[in-house]
């Protein structure tokens, strides 16, 4: 008896589902109402469907966006100009088909030559191009020349300061303590004796470079050699731009015994350095007063 009752609720699920079916309306596009919405037409026609529903760009792997039909050897050939001569193409698509042609013959990347002269040779150079004047001329020439040395010097501060110059000389401290004097005396021995060591000079803290600086300022007289003026030069080059009173006053100091010692200097670049030292230290820190 139970089982008759179970088929008999079967087969009356059955037929609901049956008139369920029947109700539901066709989706053929051509019912009216929110439900037939499925093929709605979004304009695109016959004559295009062939661009956007084509084959994929064989190089580009996606459809083209314009539907480009053209002789590709043709305008290789007429040199880019689809056969008119020396006109530049009017039609959209030629001119696309061109663009394109050129981007496939060109490399997917370029080199250049880098024309930047190597920072170990920059001292020398860096140097003599910032003698522009000597303080023996005129107000107007050296007021020239002030600006001149602070552009300079902007200049070569941001190029030594950068990154990769950085990195080019950095090292491990053992390897730097290898490298240092050991004692003022060898310090001296190696600014008066040899070029600056970029090595060195890189890899100082902060502190131990305005102790130099210090140094600098004690060493500094009427008849230091050209070894000395780079040191002092490339030092320079290496500090920020934005100091603490205790280094402001170092600065300050080497500039004050620079400007002290200018009326008795008749070298030629030891003058340009000692001005060129008051000029950084007044125009760059702002120490203006050592220009009265």
């Amino acid at each position: 008896m139970s089982q008759k009752r179970l088929f008999a609720k079967e087969a009356e699920s059955g037929d609901e589902q049956d008139c369920v079916q029947k109700k539901k309306p066709k989706r053929n596009g051509s019912d009216e109402g929110e439900e037939g919405n499925d093929n709605i037409d979004f304009g695109v026609d016959e004559q295009d469907q062939q661009y956007v529903q084509g084959p994929l760009d064989p190089l580009f792997g996606q459809h083209r966006a314009f539907p480009i039909d053209i002789d590709i050897d043709a305008i290789v050939a007429s040199g880019g100009n689809s056969g008119n001569s020396g006109e530049f193409p009017k039609d959209v698509h030629t001119y696309l088909a061109m663009v394109r042609l050129e981007a496939e013959k060109s490399d997917g990347f370029m080199f250049t030559k880098n024309e930047t002269k190597s920072i170990d040779n920059t001292c020398d150079s860096d140097l003599k191009e910032i003698e522009f004047k000597d303080s023996n001329s005129n107000f107007k020439e050296f007021e020239a020349w002030r600006g001149e040395a602070v552009e300079k010097y902007t200049f070569l501060k941001i190029k030594f300061n950068s990154k990769k110059i950085q990195d080019k000389f950095s090292m491990p401290q053992d390897k730097l303590l290898n490298l240092m004097p050991s004692s003022v005396k060898d310090w001296k021995a190696m600014v008066t004796g040899q070029n600056p060591n970029l090595q060195i000079l890189y890899n100082l803290d902060l502190s131990y470079k305005f102790k130099l600086i210090n140094y600098f300022q004690r060493w500094l007289n009427r008849s230091i050699n050209k070894f000395f003026i780079k040191w002092v030069f490339t030092l320079l080059l290496l500090i920020p731009s934005l100091l603490d009173y205790s280094n402001m006053a170092i600065l300050r100091s080497l500039a004050k015994k620079s400007k002290k010692l200018l009326e008795f200097v008749t070298n030629k670049e030891t003058k340009v350095l000692m001005d060129w030292i008051v000029t950084i230290a007044a125009q760059v820190y702002g120490q203006k007063d050592l220009l009265l």
